[in-house]
């Protein structure tokens, strides 16, 4: 796995050794075995850590954690601490959601202050494997079934080809200490559910799961590609573009073939849905806000 990771960085040129990485580590084993490639490979990073204070006592030990281990790497860790159940109560989210948007807020302000040039999530095979199919149950287009971007802007997910497995083994090999969160062994939420309950089946069905799903998954963004540039094709004499706003003609949308189909997979990123695209089509203004 440690040739093999830093063959993937540079064939799908992730990374340099000359950037400064900032790693988002909760203390689990794949925040931990990608800390320990990068340390191998010599590149220079340091660790953060949010404690969301979900998990009492717990949340507190993984921040202890997180801090030996910065000492262990002589690398900086910066750390901070969230009422995460206050923010979900104020701004009316789910907890995991409020989870997410104060992580990455907080981890895009140390990306600015401190100069880092990207951030490391430990994402794997596995959880992309996960977010395919619950994307399939929540409903979705092609966009939903290209899976977690390897990298998207300043983000990079190193292990996203790996698998869960690979990951363990490395671990154990490299009698590497990390912290467990029991909370991963319920299935009280979906995507535990489908860990849990739903994949297990699906590798009985098919034992080659994994290698299937990648491959799925390369075919499906190759598609992707190529559906984009024929929607940007087919709406090129249509949009006006001025800065940071875009326009639509809509008098010469009659003229589209599949109309809907082109105005959804446009409209996708602007955050409209199937429901919006079709009341866009028929009933609105033609301006769209670009942010």
């Amino acid at each position: 796995m440690l040739q093999d990771f830093l063959t993937n960085i540079n064939n799908n040129l992730l990374f340099n050794k000359d950037d400064f990485l900032l790693v988002a580590v909760s203390g689990g084993v794949d925040s931990v075995v990608l800390v320990d490639l990068l340390h191998q490979h010599k590149f220079k990073w340091a660790m953060a850590h949010c404690n969301f204070s979900l998990r009492e006592n717990d949340s507190d030990e993984d921040e202890k954690f997180i801090f030996q281990l910065s000492k262990k790497y002589a690398v900086r860790c910066f750390s901070v601490k969230f009422d995460t159940h206050h923010y979900a109560i104020q701004h009316g989210l789910s907890v995991q959601m409020a989870a997410r948007d104060l992580r990455y807020k907080w981890l895009m302000e140390i990306m600015k202050t401190h100069s880092f040039q990207y951030l490391l999530t430990a994402h794997h095979l596995d959880d992309n494997i996960e977010t395919l199919l619950l994307n399939q149950i929540r409903g979705t287009g092609i966009k939903g079934m290209t899976g977690i971007p390897e990298k998207q802007n300043v983000i990079v997910r190193p292990l996203l080809r790996f698998t869960k497995e690979s990951i363990l083994n490395y671990a154990h090999s490299k009698q590497l200490q990390y912290r467990e969160d029991l909370s991963n062994q319920k299935d009280n939420y979906r995507r535990n559910f489908i860990r849990l309950n739903v994949i297990p089946l699906l590798k009985k069905i098919q034992p080659q799961l994994h290698s299937v799903f990648q491959n799925n998954i390369n075919k499906f963004n190759q598609t992707k590609k190529y559906l984009d540039r024929s929607v940007a094709e087919s709406l090129n004499p249509v949009i006006i573009k001025e800065k940071d706003l875009i326009k639509i003609k809509k008098e010469n949308l009659a003229d589209i073939s599949d109309l809907h189909f082109v105005l959804q997979n446009f409209l996708s990123d602007f955050n409209f849905n199937d429901n919006n695209c079709y009341r866009f089509r028929v009933f609105t203004p033609v301006i769209s806000n670009k942010t």
